[in-house]
């Protein structure tokens, strides 16, 4: 095809020719802000596979290609500007978008920490509305019925054995706790309830003081023997009186002594 020219006529009228119309080929898929912009490195990988594969059947080995010293008018570049200028507001746009969103996910996550911790106090302070009414109440109903309460006793007694008891949960709980007192009444008997919300002891405690209420009866060395002598006080002044005993206790749970005349 080349035969008798020369290199500088093929180069002139074959090769350069060639490498216009080809380079146009490829150029032809991408925007001209494309070409002059960021797509820059793309477009010269692109020209130089397509080139070596136009190239290659007339035996024109090409080396590399690429696009260099590229000059443009002042609209395209105008152009270039304006598109480099909207990707760079988009990125900004984009990253104020991701940094809202975390703020607002932060945001969040502390509402509903706040709201959760607000729940917890409302319903810490329904509890204690609760049990103030419920202690109100009771403090009314027990006066009430303590009024119309009447038992043939000796109240200098039956006030020491009631001392003696709230004395036994103030020993016993040396971290503190609240102690209660109650009146049960009914037709037949009056309950006087001395209760605690303490320690409590175990049932073989309990046991110990139910059978051997007097320290020196007891062989237990665990036993506390405040408790005991406590106990066997307030048993003989309720015997005394005619009436009953009972006691109900678990670890950790609290103490609680019935007197029923």
């Amino acid at each position: 095809m080349f035969k008798g020219q020369n290199g500088k006529t093929v180069k002139d009228t074959f090769i350069k020719p060639k490498m216009r119309a080809w380079t146009q080929e490829v150029t032809a898929k991408y925007p001209v802000t494309d070409v002059f912009g960021d797509k820059r490195q793309e477009l010269n990988e692109a020209l130089d596979v397509y080139l070596k594969q136009k190239f290659e059947p007339y035996g024109i080995i090409i080396d590399t290609v690429n696009f260099t010293n590229i000059q443009t008018d002042a609209e395209t570049s105008a152009a270039i500007q304006k598109k480099v200028t909207a990707q760079q507001e988009l990125e900004l746009a984009n990253i104020e978008a991701r940094t809202a969103k975390v703020q607002a996910d932060k945001d969040k996550q502390v509402a509903l920490i706040e709201a959760e911790k607000n729940k917890e106090m409302a319903e810490i302070q329904a509890e204690q509305a609760q049990i103030k009414a419920e202690g109100e109440a009771e403090a009314k109903r027990i006066s009430s019925e303590a009024e119309a309460a009447v038992i043939d006793c000796d109240a200098r007694l039956i006030s020491r054995a009631i001392g003696n008891l709230v004395q036994n949960s103030i020993n016993h709980n040396p971290q503190g706790c609240d102690i209660f007192l109650s009146l049960v009444c009914s037709s037949e008997k009056v309950s006087i309830i001395v209760a605690d919300n303490g320690v409590g002891m175990s049932v073989e405690k309990l046991r110990e003081l139910e059978e051997k209420p007097h320290y020196m009866e007891s062989t237990d060395e665990r036993l506390d023997l405040r408790h005991g002598l406590g106990l066997l006080l307030v048993r003989q002044i309720v015997e005394a009186h005619g009436g009953t005993i009972e006691m109900e206790s678990t670890p950790q749970n609290g103490y609680k002594t019935v007197l029923t005349f």
